[in-house]
């Protein structure tokens, strides 16, 4: 059996941004930042640069040009650089989320249309209910092209968590996995409760990174067999080894003519080995 995983936001476009604020002036941004651009400073790739600013009680490196950015915008509005912090108004506030552009493309999944494969939905953005409304849109959309989704799986429940991409893609991964060898997960290991499985996983995502890090499933994998009860280790080991198991990691790029970029993993555990690193 076969099973299609989309990341959601292949399927709509919606521009969300990170807002640089005022605390005292809250309502407007003085900076607008895309979840990667946010990401790159969380992580400290501009660290060479040696530009940092401390906000919300930590420092964040910025890149020449963001922070000139930054003095310009404090520079206009007359903020103290002291006063600034991020907000997450466009993930978290209804009203400000329900302003955002967005629309439904699901050219990704053409394919798919009309077929009997099995599809799941995976949600990287927080619950709410401006959410819930694209979601319901989405959901009829595809019921008009013959595709039935048996799942929405909601990745994040702290809005502020939405650009924590290391969790969401781990999260990701676990569910594909859990559904590979057909038992589900708590926390870091597997747990004596079946749920469906395939043979063929098959994950689409239209952002590079995540989808070159789905090739770092068998790690995973190995971290939740580690932390697995050794009887039902030895079950999953079992399955592994004697059917063939494979996750394809699909980039949807913007070339219509070759829309995805497209890796497969066999699963592989190997039991032992004994020490795993960290994802």
């Amino acid at each position: 059996m076969t099973a299609h995983f989309f990341d959601i936001q292949t399927l709509f476009k919606l521009d969300q941004k990170i807002w640089i604020i005022d605390k005292n002036n809250p309502s407007k941004p003085l900076l607008k930042l895309s979840r990667y651009e946010y990401n790159v400073m969380k992580k400290e790739l501009y660290l060479k640069d040696d530009l940092k600013l401390r906000i919300g009680g930590k420092y964040y490196y910025f890149s020449k040009d963001g922070f000139d950015k930054i003095k310009r915008m404090c520079k206009k509005y007359r903020t103290n650089v002291t006063d600034i912090e991020f907000s997450f108004v466009e993930f978290e506030n209804d009203e400000v989320m329900e302003s955002l552009r967005y629309d439904l493309d699901t050219s990704a999944m053409r394919h798919l249309y009309r077929t009997k494969d099995v599809v799941y939905i995976l949600c990287s953005k927080s619950k709410n209910k401006f959410y819930d409304n694209l979601i319901e849109k989405l959901d009829r959309h595809l019921r008009k092209k013959g595709i039935q989704p048996r799942d929405y799986y909601y990745l994040i429940e702290d809005g502020t968590k939405v650009v924590d991409t290391d969790e969401v893609v781990y999260k990701k991964i676990k569910i594909m996995l859990q559904h590979l060898v057909g038992y589900m997960t708590e926390g870091d290991n597997f747990i004596d409760e079946k749920l469906t499985d395939f043979t063929d996983v098959y994950y689409y995502g239209n952002d590079r990174s995540e989808s070159t890090e789905v090739g770092l499933s068998n790690k995973v994998f190995g971290k939740l067999m580690k932390n697995t009860k050794g009887y039902l280790r030895e079950i999953i080991t079992d399955i592994v080894k004697n059917e063939n198991k494979t996750l394809t990691s699909n980039y949807v790029s913007s070339n219509k003519m070759n829309r995805f970029v497209t890796t497969s993993y066999d699963l592989e555990y190997n039991n032992k080995l004994k020490r795993f690193g960290d994802f």
